[in-house]
């Protein structure tokens, strides 16, 4: 039997002034269609924020064309991946762009 496979990195962003404890970061893992293979949610309280995702090796198509998104949400303010950040081996930083209200959700 296969290991899981784990996907490590961080998120953080250029205004942390901007966001409060206990916002919540959620990330995707992605592969080239656009199909969820994991995801987590959790609320932070400082940034950097480490993550850890888990999946299955056998649903992994093409393990060099995988992908992240990230939405850290607090209250009707959010930041996020404005386009998908790949996975490298070497546990990335994501930095979050504002994202327009609508797309807090």
């Amino acid at each position: 039997m296969d290991d899981v496979l784990e996907i490590t990195g961080s998120v953080t962003l250029d205004e942390a002034e901007a966001f409060r404890p206990g916002a919540i970061l959620s990330v995707k893992l992605v592969d080239p269609d656009g199909e969820v293979l994991a995801a987590t949610a959790a609320a932070v309280d400082e940034l950097p924020a480490a993550f850890t995702l888990h999946v299955d090796p056998a649903q992994v198509a093409r393990p060099d064309r995988l992908f992240l998104w990230a939405l850290l949400r607090d209250g009707d303010a959010g930041w996020g991946t404005l386009e998908l950040a790949r996975v490298t081996d070497d546990h990335p930083t994501i930095a979050l762009a504002p994202v327009p209200s609508g797309g807090a959700q």
